[in-house]
């Protein structure tokens, strides 16, 4: 069967209208190297030894589009540099594997000479281009691409050349790889809402997974908006400032060396605790208030702790006093009055 009917394939990019997408890419570079097109028996092209991607997304559908409508792009081979009669793949890895499954048994191809550089350097790009890349697996490709070296052992890309051939900005490639140096759920989340690629970097100024966890499943569950996190996280970061231990005016030659204490965990009801109205901007103002004061109360004991070692015994009888006469009371107090209200507001909706 050939593999290019007249029916057109569906592809979902915005280099569809392209006639030639590998000329669109690599033009300038290969403009004066002559290619053959020609129909090549499937069995006989091997896969680049260089393709650094071991991972290809909804082969199955793309299959099923083949089946459908035939082959109707082209792939790039070269002659295979140590066996007569076979080509190995330049570009179209994706496509090669998705017509072996379809069951396609001609290839419409354009033949080559390349290097090995260069299909090293192609295998790259044509993992960067792909429209379905979240960023955060775009930020791994990126780093990819900027480790790989030539037959010199010269870089491939720099951050800027790198950007030029993906038609963005240095700033661009750079705020992708700064997603690698956040934590892994930070880059979880960003796997499953790519959209919230901003506030990711807000997030990761929270250093302990407690304190992330309940902002990403809001945002996860969307009961909570990157406003809605980001207003959490700088109250936390407040805190946290009002919260760094003053110098020592009898050492005030020595330079503090400041330990954040660790805070308490968080109980499975606070770490899963969603907002009764979802998606409701009044819901996500009490999921906001909620956060803040967590933030609070758990910033509340570790500061009480980091303190002690410095108050005299009468200090501490007196501190004692406090917290068993006034703050013990008043928060049973607080704890009947948020009982109640919730007792309350039950009623009402029921």
């Amino acid at each position: 069967m050939s593999g290019n009917p007249r029916h057109k394939l569906p592809i979902h990019s915005n280099r569809a209208a392209i006639a030639d997408e590998f000329d669109a890419l690599f033009g300038n570079e290969f403009a004066g190297r002559g290619s053959t097109p020609q129909d090549i028996p499937i069995d006989l092209i091997d896969p680049s030894p260089l393709q650094a991607r071991q991972v290809f997304d909804n082969l199955e559908e793309l299959a099923q589009s083949m089946r459908e409508h035939g082959f109707t792009s082209r792939i790039r081979v070269r002659p295979h540099p140590t066996l007569p009669q076979r080509y190995q793949l330049v570009y179209g890895e994706r496509r090669l594997r998705a017509a072996r499954i379809a069951g396609i048994t001609m290839i419409p191809a354009d033949v080559a000479e390349h290097t090995e550089a260069e299909l090293r350097e192609i295998g790259l790009t044509e993992n960067i281009i792909r429209e379905d890349l979240n960023p955060v697996d775009e930020a791994q490709a990126f780093e990819q691409a900027l480790a790989a070296r030539d037959d010199n052992g010269q870089p491939l890309y720099t951050v800027r050349r790198l950007a030029e051939r993906i038609g963005k900005s240095a700033g661009y490639v750079d705020r992708r790889l700064a997603l690698l140096r956040t934590p892994a759920d930070v880059q979880q989340l960003v796997r499953e809402r790519p959209d919230t690629v901003q506030i990711a970097r807000e997030l990761a100024k929270l250093d302990q997974p407690e304190e992330r966890a309940p902002l990403i499943e809001g945002l996860l569950n969307r009961t909570l908006s990157s406003r809605d996190v980001e207003s959490v996280v700088d109250e936390a970061q407040r805190l946290r400032a009002d919260q760094a231990p003053a110098p020592d005016i009898a050492d005030e030659e020595q330079t503090p060396v400041a330990t954040r204490p660790a805070r308490p965990p968080r109980s499975p009801g606070q770490m899963h605790a969603t907002d009764p109205v979802k998606g409701t901007s009044a819901g996500r103002a009490s999921t906001r208030a909620r956060l803040q004061i967590e933030q609070r109360v758990n910033a509340l004991i570790p500061s009480v702790r980091e303190a002690l070692p410095s108050l005299q015994r009468s200090d501490r009888d007196a501190l004692i006093d406090l917290i068993v006469a006034q703050v013990i009371p008043a928060l049973g107090d607080l704890v009947t009055e948020l009982q109640q209200d919730g007792a309350r507001n039950g009623n009402a909706e029921g």
